[in-house]
């Protein structure tokens, strides 16, 4: 994926918009961001150039991605889609999904696996715009002896309905589909688990954000330390280490702003993966007065195949 794509990518979570960001910056794209779907579209009536690619949350306040995906598509129906989500059987979202022309990523997701749906979105456009041209034809199909343009329209439109048919014998699963050859495959999505709680709650203790410094973003290798910024009356600094499921792999309480992390522990983490860690400032008397919210990081698969 070498060619720099112009990307609109929408989340109302700032730590995982922000860090998305970054690593797609990283990869060599530009990168507009947006909070909300209604924010979104304001953007794109207004750019002054299209946007090339289209990556957007699901639940999100306001437009959800898939009412956001119609309006987004209405102003350039040739806009490649990728909906990011952690549950994949949401009816809205598994009625968009079925038509087939949009890339669904699965929360947690690998980088890998982001690059390889961003690629996707962009061969699903033709089968949209061929829909598209198929429905305007219907349209107007003349009459045929005692036969209507509203009664051919069902017998035009058959595929579709196949294919629908194929898809809830899926197991009602969304599908993404992958343009290979002269056919089609499909691959069933298998419903995701639950949306995930923050991994840091607003507490009203917290009165300051803590600066992390590394690792964040796409990094090239391994980190072998976490870092991050002094906070002025901390006595004791707690730092996780976790999966973007928000399972814990690690956790060390230091006295510094700064903690090493083993060999040991290195060897267990995957490159492409995504990760995420935190840390919380407590003061002398163990109250809670910053904390550094989540801060996301993955470590670049293309540069272990440089150096190998």
């Amino acid at each position: 994926m070498s060619q720099t794509l112009n990307i609109l990518l929408v989340d109302d979570n700032l730590d995982l918009r922000d860090t998305t960001c970054e690593l797609l910056e990283d990869l060599g794209h530009k990168v507009t961001v947006a909070a909300r779907g209604d924010e979104a579209l304001r953007l794109a009536e207004a750019a002054a150039e299209r946007f090339d690619l289209l990556v957007s949350d699901f639940l999100m306040p306001g437009l959800n991605g898939v009412e956001l995906t119609d309006g987004m598509l209405a102003i350039d129906a040739s806009l490649p889609v990728v909906l990011v989500s952690s549950r994949s059987d949401e009816p809205t979202l598994v009625r968009r999904l079925r038509l087939g022309d949009v890339a669904f990523l699965s929360k947690p997701f690998a980088l890998n696996t982001l690059i390889a749906r961003i690629d996707e979105a962009s061969q699903l456009v033709s089968r949209r715009l061929s829909k598209q041209d198929n429905a305007k034809e219907s349209e107007s199909i003349p009459e045929l002896g005692s036969s209507t343009v509203a009664e051919i329209k069902p017998a035009v439109l058959q595929p579709a309905v196949s294919v629908g048919r194929k898809v809830r014998r899926l197991q009602l699963a969304a599908a993404a589909v992958l343009a290979i050859g002269a056919g089609w495959v499909w691959q069933s999505l298998e419903p995701g688990p639950p949306p995930l709680a923050p991994p840091i709650a607003n507490d009203v203790t917290r009165s300051a954000t803590i600066d992390s410094t590394s690792p964040r973003g796409l990094i090239a290798a391994m980190p072998t330390s976490f870092s991050w910024g002094t906070v002025a009356g901390a006595t004791t600094y707690a730092m996780d280490l976790r999966q973007i499921d928000d399972t814990v792999l690690w956790r060390s309480e230091v006295d510094r702003p700064e903690v090493e992390i083993s060999v040991a522990l290195t060897e267990d983490l995957d490159r492409g993966v995504i990760y995420y860690w935190n840390v919380e400032a407590f003061d002398s008397a163990q109250n809670l007065i910053a904390t550094s919210g989540p801060v996301l990081f993955s470590v670049d698969v293309a540069a272990e195949s440089t150096r190998d």
